[in-house]
């Protein structure tokens, strides 16, 4: 199994950098987007990164999931029970296998080195941001989320 997901350095969402560990030692494989992703170049058009003074920082907010090669779940649900509970997020599950293999060709496009950082439970990326953001990040773990 690999996982695509924002970077600290992609995300503001500080929240999001717990349990890492765990899925690693689980075998999963954990990819997180660069914010100077190459791939942007290929997303955000010519005309939009000529008006554009400073590039902005480029995350994801789709959640993708191919299975098996075969079935395709695409939408902003979060894996979470705000989202099932409380916003209106919703998913797609289409059964296709040319469309699996369309959208899991783009995700493995988006895993290259030049586009995200393999995360290991010897480095992750953390270490590239800010360590404001890093020492953010270590709070959020120990202080109980109801006072957050």
């Amino acid at each position: 199994m690999k996982i695509l997901t924002n970077s600290l350095a992609s995300n503001d969402n500080l929240e999001a950098f717990s349990g890492r560990k765990a899925l690693l030692k689980t075998g999963v494989k954990i990819f997180e987007f660069k914010p100077d992703a190459q791939i942007r170049q290929k997303i955000m058009s010519d005309v939009m990164q000529g008006k554009l003074e400073v590039m902005p920082i480029f995350g994801l907010h789709a959640k993708s999931m191919v299975i098996d090669d075969d079935i395709t779940i695409i939408g902003t649900f979060n894996l979470d029970p705000r989202s099932a509970n409380l916003n209106t997020e919703s998913i797609t599950i289409i059964p296709s296998k040319e469309l699996s293999m369309s959208v899991k060709a783009g995700m493995l496009e988006e895993m290259l080195s030049e586009n995200a950082w393999q995360t290991t439970l010897d480095w992750n990326p953390d270490s590239e941001e800010n360590m404001l953001k890093q020492i953010g990040v270590k709070l959020r773990r120990v202080v109980p989320k109801n006072i957050l």
